[in-house]
């Protein structure tokens, strides 16, 4: 370790930073977040869909967690985890919200999405599976915004300011790469990354996310 330090100060000072840090964690969870989940589907096929959700709690959840466990310690307050002043974002959320549910029931009386949501096919058979899947798909998406909109977000604020949007941004479309939303993602990153720093919270723009998800759901069941 000191050989390393002594042969590449400026390399080394630059990966142990906070900001070094959080970079090579968000780069690792894009590297093995795919790869992790399709090695559990081959040995639990008939759990895709957990699987799916607990890949995303742990690579953007417990990951981010354990490294500023041990790594930084900076309080949860600081990357956004805070309630932040309601007064703010609460007129905004309400409002997003509205044009959210909206389309979420318009897309609805769309065969294509009615056939494909829930994602969980046993949620459509009773009440106790829809409610199941609706909490193991709020800690997933607590999570991704954890890691996008707070980890990576706040976590670079004080750097580098807004360009810590455009930085977890990246890292955002990175992690939908290969996936049909891809292109979407890209307005979608920016748009949730900007609310929530003006927001000071990930809190609004997880409660726009899901909350958009869960009536989407209901439309379709409905």
């Amino acid at each position: 370790m000191k050989t390393i330090k002594a042969l590449f100060p400026v390399y080394w000072q630059l990966v142990s930073s906070r900001e070094g840090i959080i970079l090579i964690t968000g780069i690792l969870a894009v590297v093995f977040y795919d790869t992790f989940y399709l090695q559990l589907v081959r040995i639990f096929p008939n759990y895709s869909m957990q699987l799916f959700l607990l890949t995303g709690i742990l690579w953007l959840f417990v990951f981010p967690s354990l490294v500023n466990r041990f790594f930084m310690k900076i309080p949860y307050h600081e990357l956004g985890g805070s309630i932040g002043s309601i007064r703010n974002w609460g007129k905004w959320l309400l409002f997003l919200l509205a044009l959210g549910i909206g389309w979420a029931y318009i897309v609805s009386r769309n065969p294509s999405y009615r056939s494909f949501y829930p994602m969980f096919p046993a949620a459509r058979t009773s009440i106790v599976q829809f409610v199941y899947y609706q909490c193991m798909v709020a800690l997933y998406m607590y999570s991704w915004e954890y890691f996008c909109r707070g980890f990576l977000l706040f976590g670079l604020k004080n750097k580098w300011g807004r360009y810590a949007i455009l930085i977890q941004l990246i890292i955002f479309t990175l992690l939908h790469q290969g996936k049909p939303e891809y292109l979407v993602s890209i307005i979608g990153g920016l748009g949730m990354g900007i609310f929530a720093y003006e927001a000071g919270t990930f809190l609004p723009v997880f409660l726009l996310h899901f909350i958009t998800a869960l009536f989407l759901d209901i439309f379709c069941v409905i």
